[in-house]
């Protein structure tokens, strides 16, 4: 059986360190700690954000897959399902390494541009880059 919670202990002041030092003079003033107020968000903040963030994700990612079908389908016609589902599930998995590295990485940047701009102008250009390549290959195969 749990116990049950009773009330709460009364909070006792704590003191104000002495100036020039780490020794605490008991008759020197002293401040009560804030009370545990738990901050809640306003109502309805938690759906409003849910509805905006599925929103967003099927803008984003519908065209993704789809596309990624069609492509599937177009070099692996009798394999369709699963070589769609091995190029997902690689992408899923590289993503769950590399989002955790490259944040890190990122937090430990410094640099005169900050921590950043150079990791986003790093993959800006190497987007650009590949999908100039796509571009290219797309136009060459047909």
């Amino acid at each position: 059986m749990l116990p049950t919670a009773g009330p709460r202990p009364a909070r006792t002041p704590l003191p104000l360190p002495q100036r020039g030092g780490t020794a605490v003079d008991p008759t020197a003033p002293t401040r009560t700690a804030p009370p545990d107020v738990p901050r809640s968000a306003p109502r309805g903040f938690v759906l409003r954000l849910g509805l905006a963030n599925l929103g967003l994700y099927s803008a984003l990612l519908t065209p993704v897959v789809v596309t990624m079908a069609l492509r599937v389908a177009e070099v692996a016609p009798q394999h369709k399902e699963s070589t769609l589902g091995l190029v997902l599930g690689v992408g899923a998995v590289l993503a769950m390494i590399a989002n955790p590295l490259f944040g890190r990485l990122s937090d430990r940047t410094r640099s005169r541009f900050g921590r950043r701009r150079p990791w986003l102008v790093g993959t800006a250009a190497v987007a650009a880059l590949l999908g100039a390549l796509l571009v290219t290959r797309i136009k060459g195969t047909r």
